[in-house]
């Protein structure tokens, strides 16, 4: 909705998906009970998955 009322566009988030991919992946580090990378990818997946289909959404709108 925001991209269809002109809010946000298509090349502000695309220019900043490394700073998001980097929190995500801080962000769940923290989260997650145990230190090891593995136990952080069941989360973070999901998370950058969505990421990455707003940003399809944003460039269909």
């Amino acid at each position: 909705m925001p991209a269809k009322l002109g809010l946000i566009t298509y090349e502000a988030p695309k220019s900043r998906w490394r700073y998001v991919v980097l929190a995500i992946l801080v962000v769940t580090a923290v989260v997650t009970p145990d230190p090891t990378p593995i136990s952080m990818l069941p989360l973070s997946i999901p998370l950058l998955l969505d990421y990455l289909a707003a940003l399809a959404l944003v460039k269909r709108a």
